[in-house]
C-alpha cells in the first residue's frame, strides 16, 4: 500500500505558522524596544525631541539686576558637576514596566546633585538681605505653569513664597515669623528692596506694635512651649546695611521641564566681594503618573521627601550664625544652657526647631 504523497500546501503552512509564532514572541519579548523605536527620540533619530522653551527672565529692572547677579555667581569646584543620564535606557525600562522616565530623572537628579553646601561660616550675625523676594506663589498662574517659571523648588512650604505680605489681620508674616520672631527666629532683623518700589528698603525687625496688643499674654514660642511676645514688625528704612544676603536662581538640566523636574540654586553670599558662603541646590518633580501633563509646583515632591529635605530658613542659619544669647532674654536662666545647645545643634546641622 503505498503512502499517499504529502499536502505543498501544509509544508508551507507550517514553516509560516512557526515562523509567524517566533515573530509574536520576538515581539512580544522585545515589545519595548520596537515601541521605543516607534515612538520615542531617545531609540530613534528621526525622530526630533521636543524643544525646551525658555524661563521668564524679569523684566523689573530691579529684580533683573538681582535676576543677573545671582546667575554670574559661581560655585565652588567642590561642587559636584551633573552626571550624565541614559535616557534611552530609563525609557526602556519604563517601556517594560519599570518606574517611569520622570521619576528615573528625578532620583538621578536628587543622588548626583542635590546638597546642601556650607563653605564659610559666619559667627554672631545679626541680620541679612533677602535679595529676591517672592510675592505668594501657591494657587498663581505660576504655580501652574511648567515651563515659564525660572525656579520652582522655593514653592509652597519651604517659606520662600508671600515674603512681600506683611500678613495683614489673620495670616503669617513669612519673613517674620521664620527669621526674626523669637524662638523660631534667630535674627534681630532682616531687610529687603520692594521690587515695585525700588527706592524702599524694608526691614523686617523685632518690635512691639499694635498688633502685639492682641497677644497680650504672648504667643507661644517654638522651643519648649514657652511663651514669648509677638514682635513681627515692618517699616521703611532709608538704606540698606546688611554685609549678608540670601538670592536664589533657576537650575536647568537637560529635558528637565519636559520630564516635570524643576531645579534651583540657593546661595548665602557675602555683598562685598560676592563670596558663595553656602550653596543649597536641589530638585523638585510634579509628575503626577496617572496625569502626566498635570503641573502644580507648591505640591511637588522635594529629593529625599518632606523628613530629610532641609527647609531654607534653616540652611541659611547654617552658614550666618547668630550671636548664641539672641533669645536669652526671652529663655528663663535655668533653660539658656539647653537652648544654647540646641541653637548650637541647629547651626551644625539644620535640624527641626523642636529637637
Amino acid at each position: 500500500m503505498s503512502t499517499p504523497p504529502a499536502n505543498p500546501k501544509r509544508r508551507r503552512a507550517l514553516p509560516f505558522a512557526l515562523g509567524l509564532v517566533a515573530a509574536l514572541s520576538a515581539l512580544v519579548y522585545w515589545r519595548g524596544h520596537v515601541g521605543c523605536y516607534l515612538f520615542y527620540a531617545e531609540c530613534n533619530p528621526l525622530l526630533s525631541m521636543p524643544e525646551m522653551p525658555p524661563w521668564n527672565v524679569p523684566t523689573n529692572s530691579h529684580e533683573k539686576a538681582m535676576y543677573d547677579l545671582a546667575h554670574s555667581l559661581e560655585v565652588p569646584d567642590s561642587v559636584v558637576k551633573p552626571v550624565p543620564f541614559d535616557f534611552k535606557a530609563a525609557r526602556l525600562r519604563d517601556l517594560y514596566g519599570d518606574r517611569s522616565v520622570e521619576q528615573q530623572y528625578f532620583e538621578h537628579l536628587c543622588a548626583t546633585e542635590s546638597r546642601d553646601y556650607v563653605f564659610r561660616r559666619i559667627p554672631d550675625v545679626e541680620g541679612f538681605q533677602v535679595m529676591r523676594p517672592r510675592p505668594e506663589t501657591m494657587e498663581t498662574p505660576e504655580d501652574y505653569d511648567r515651563y515659564g517659571v525660572e525656579e520652582p523648588v522655593g514653592f509652597g512650604w519651604q517659606s520662600d513664597a508671600n515674603q512681600l505680605d506683611d500678613g495683614g489681620k489673620f495670616r503669617i508674616d513669612v519673613l517674620a515669623y521664620e527669621y526674626v520672631q523669637p524662638l523660631q527666629g534667630v535674627y534681630t532683623f532682616v531687610e529687603l528692596v520692594d521690587p515695585s518700589q525700588p527706592h524702599q528698603v524694608v526691614r523686617v525687625e523685632r518690635a512691639l506694635t499694635e498688633r502685639s496688643k492682641r497677644y497680650h499674654s504672648g504667643i507661644e514660642a517654638s522651643w519648649r512651649g514657652l511663651r514669648v511676645p509677638y514682635l513681627q514688625s515692618r517699616r521703611a528704612v532709608a538704606e540698606l546695611s546688611s554685609r549678608y544676603g540670601y538670592v536664589w536662581r533657576g537650575l536647568r538640566r537637560e529635558r528637565d521641564r519636559e520630564l516635570a523636574v524643576g531645579g534651583g540654586d540657593f546661595f548665602v553670599i557675602d555683598l562685598t566681594t560676592h563670596e558663595v558662603l553656602g550653596l543649597r541646590r536641589t530638585f523638585n518633580s510634579t509628575f503626577v503618573p496617572k496625569r502626566p501633563s498635570f503641573t502644580k509646583w507648591s505640591a511637588a515632591r522635594e529629593c529625599g521627601g518632606l523628613d530629610r529635605s532641609t527647609p531654607i530658613p534653616r540652611f541659611v542659619v547654617r552658614v550666618l550664625n547668630p550671636p548664641l544669647n539672641v533669645n536669652d532674654e526671652f529663655v528663663p536662666a535655668h533653660k539658656q544652657a539647653e537652648y544654647h545647645s540646641h541653637l548650637t545643634k541647629l547651626m551644625e546641622k539644620g535640624h527641626a526647631w523642636n529637637n
